[in-house]
């Protein structure tokens, strides 16, 4: 990777990427970002005019290079099933490795009304994004597909600290840690069987994004 010029936009999005995963949102302000940084506030909104603008920046900065990994293990090949097994597969990964990533992700899961993870996603990635909602539609045609990448996405997430807790509790309760397949069939189970027992009075159409 090339060297960071100092105080650079490069820059002040690494480094700001950790705080706003440890800290949200709402945690964290300008200026204890610029003070991590190295540099006054006023040359911060010099680059970026608000919190917004770079927490955006910042969030896409760091999904951009993990999940053009994650999507390249996306390929027409297989079934539907088969090509969401493969995405699945390389979020978990993504996951187990970059605790900074799945902090973001996860915050913006949670994050009520304000969520930009869909958005983010598709501006970087187009036309691998628009293949994943089409898996997502051919499940079902009839849901929101934003909703159900969301689902899909917070399911792995899930799964994710589910898989860490059992490894932790292997040596005291006994039984076999959980692979990153088992992980992975799980999450695709629990999937379509939300999908297929749905409740009845379920709004079936929602805003684009949610």
């Amino acid at each position: 990777m090339r060297p960071l010029h100092p105080r650079s936009k490069e820059q002040i999005l690494t480094q700001a990427i950790p705080l706003f995963a440890r800290m949200g949102f709402d945690g964290i302000s300008m200026r204890d970002i610029a003070g991590a940084v190295g540099m006054s506030a006023a040359a911060l909104y010099h680059h970026f005019p608000d919190k917004q603008t770079l927490y955006l920046r910042a969030l896409t900065f760091s999904i951009q290079d993990k999940l053009q990994q994650v999507f390249t293990a996306v390929t027409p090949a297989g079934t539907t099933r088969e090509q969401l097994h493969a995405f699945v597969e390389r979020l978990l990964e993504s996951l187990e490795r970059e605790d900074e990533f799945r902090m973001l992700i996860e915050r913006e899961l949670l994050t009520v009304g304000q969520n930009h993870l869909p958005q983010l996603v598709e501006q970087v990635f187009q036309g691998r994004f628009q293949e994943l909602l089409r898996l997502v539609r051919e499940v079902e045609p009839d849901l929101n597909p934003y909703t159900l990448f969301l689902s899909l996405v917070g399911l792995a997430i899930h799964e994710h600290h589910i898989g860490a807790i059992r490894r932790t509790l292997t040596g005291v309760h006994g039984g076999a840690a959980l692979t990153r397949l088992d992980l992975t069939e799980r999450v695709l189970a629990h999937f379509f069987d939300s999908i297929a027992q749905r409740p009845s009075y379920e709004i079936r159409r929602l805003p684009r994004y949610v």
